[in-house]
């Protein structure tokens, strides 16, 4: 990606004006030899233009994230002053700036919708204007992370240690402009702020985003069961005495198949996925038999041997802050029945990009999609049909996968990105799309392809 940036400094006609070297490093980190580093890199790579850091206000993250003889910015949401005379005490000239505002705040599956008041962001936004500083807004529109790209964050304190925070698919961020492109009364109101520092009138605002003419909709004609779906797009199976994690067999994001014996005879134990990142959907001698969390890993009811014990395991979003980046995926723990570890542990990998090759993915045999389906068989879905009005219908282009739903929400609905929705003319609309894969309730949507996949079962 850097030579794409490089080309497209302001110094060779491009928008690029700065470049940062690291993100909130200070938080966490302190290796002064690896930011100078990464700033010689910077430089060896043909970047001409100012350079910068990035942290929160406070001495141990300015401390631990600056850079002698570069810029540092701070990321704040609110009182201005005190960040600012926080930042001088380690940068005592050059210029000012919050180079993340936050007017918002993202939402976590299982959480509340976050909102902050307008009219307390904007006076917030004054205060900066106020002290000189220049300001980026975090965000000014958020959009959506799609496919599996949303993170997730760890509560628990300054060291994380506290339970998962997946990120939702929608990155809204109750920001100035909506996840659907429309001003909000804060985009309003941080308008008006703006204005009093305009040397001249503000420009008008572009068209409003165009909508669907007439709902449209998908009906689901074909699906096959996720065992299928590996068995064509699955990376190789591997064995081994412990389970391997997803790094392992080099799945970033998507989903790992661990199988595993439990010998016998023997009396029902209690089975436990210890380590468990993030969520595992239990099979025990092809029944469902259960959904295991990270915090609750062990099967409610016992199981007896001899079984043959299957477990779905999806990673709900990686971390993106703090000290626990870089944490594995999978069953990091090892299987136990009772307090005994299980070996000869069969695993593979179905990575989410698979999904992306619509050759590769119209290569799975599809089934008929009945009303006799079980609901609750997470697997690929496909639609054959988009219904409307003829001439103002739309299509899911193929090959878009647009995210993650989870049942607990706050986000029960997502957006396809303008780019992926061709208009459709004539009446039939009847070329194939394929749009969805389901996901059992309680869990994680497992290969989505769509939005809002636990609807879109049969």
């Amino acid at each position: 990606m850097l030579p794409e940036v490089a080309s497209r400094q302001l110094d060779r006609g491009g928008p690029v004006i700065m470049v940062q070297i690291e993100n909130e490093y200070g938080s966490y980190g302190s290796d002064a030899v690896y930011l100078r580093r990464v700033e010689e890199l910077l430089r060896n790579q043909g970047v001409t233009v100012p350079l910068f850091t990035s942290d929160g206000p406070e001495d141990f993250m300015l401390s631990g994230g600056s850079v002698p003889g570069v810029l540092a910015t701070i990321n704040f949401g609110s009182h201005a002053r005190v960040a600012f005379e926080t930042l001088r005490g380690h940068q005592p000239e050059g210029p000012l700036m919050c180079m993340e505002f936050w007017c918002g705040w993202f939402d976590h599956w299982g959480g509340e919708h976050v909102v902050r008041d307008a009219g307390d962001a904007a006076d917030a936004l004054r205060e900066i204007l106020e002290c000189g500083a220049s300001v980026n807004l975090y965000m000014a529109h958020g959009g959506t992370s799609f496919a599996g790209w949303a993170g997730a964050n760890r509560g628990g304190g300054a060291l994380h240690e506290g339970p998962l925070e997946p990120d939702v698919t929608s990155y809204d961020y109750d920001a100035p402009i909506d996840e659907y492109g429309r001003p909000t009364d804060k985009f309003w109101r941080f308008r008006e702020v703006l204005a009093e520092y305009a040397d001249g009138p503000l420009p008008e605002l572009p068209p409003a985003p165009a909508v669907l003419g007439h709902p449209a909709e998908v009906h689901l004609s074909g699906w096959a069961p996720l065992d299928d779906v590996l068995e064509t797009l699955g990376g190789p199976e591997t064995t081994g005495p412990v389970p391997p994690t997803f790094e392992e067999l080099d799945v970033d994001r998507g989903i790992v198949r661990y199988e595993v014996t439990v010998p016998g005879p023997r009396a029902p134990y209690p089975l436990t996925a210890r380590g468990l990142r993030d969520l595992a959907v239990v099979y025990v001698d092809g029944e469902r038999a259960g959904v295991l969390t990270e915090g609750d890993e062990q099967l409610k009811e016992p199981v007896a041997g001899h079984a043959r014990v299957r477990l779905w395991v999806e990673s709900l979003g990686r971390v993106n802050y703090g000290p626990r980046l870089g944490e594995p995926k999978g069953i990091t723990g090892g299987l136990l029945h009772e307090r005994q570890f299980l070996h000869d542990v069969r695993a593979r990998g179905l990575r989410l990009d698979t999904l992306d090759a619509l050759d590769d993915v119209g290569a799975v045999a599809l089934r008929s999609c009945r009303r006799t389906t079980p609901r609750a068989v997470p697997g690929h879905r496909r639609g054959a049909r988009h219904r409307g009005r003829p001439a103002r219908t739309a299509g899911l282009d193929a090959g878009v996968r647009m995210g993650q739903r989870v049942q607990s929400g706050p986000v029960l609905v997502g957006w396809a990105a303008a780019g992926a929705v061709r208009p459709r003319c004539g009446a039939a609309g009847g070329r194939e799309r394929r749009v969805g894969a389901g996901a059992p309730r309680g869990a994680g949507a497992l290969g989505v392809r769509a939005r809002a996949a636990g609807l879109l079962n049969c």
